[in-house]
């Protein structure tokens, strides 16, 4: 089950770093879902917990990076407009 949701989150990820300046807000929500799976399960303090949870941190690391660019180069395209 795990894997399984790794995998949806890495092809859902995938497809947002396409034309990422454009998907600001779709990479917002998936980190506020990826958030909310890392809390469940620090909350839960299982073990076996511990892998799932790193990867789901490198995840959510990944779509703040992924984030920061869409907004630097939204912020540079509105400087272009104005300047």
């Amino acid at each position: 089950m795990r894997l399984l949701y790794i995998n949806q989150l890495l092809k859902r990820y995938d497809s947002l770093r396409t034309n990422y300046e454009e998907k600001l807000e779709e990479i917002g929500e998936l980190q506020i879902e990826v958030l909310a799976i890392i809390k469940d399960f620090e909350n839960r303090k299982n073990p076996k917990d511990i892998n799932f949870i790193e990867i789901l941190d490198f995840i959510q690391t990944e779509l703040y990076i992924l984030q920061q660019k869409a907004l630097k180069k939204l912020i540079k395209k509105v400087g272009a407009y104005n300047g």
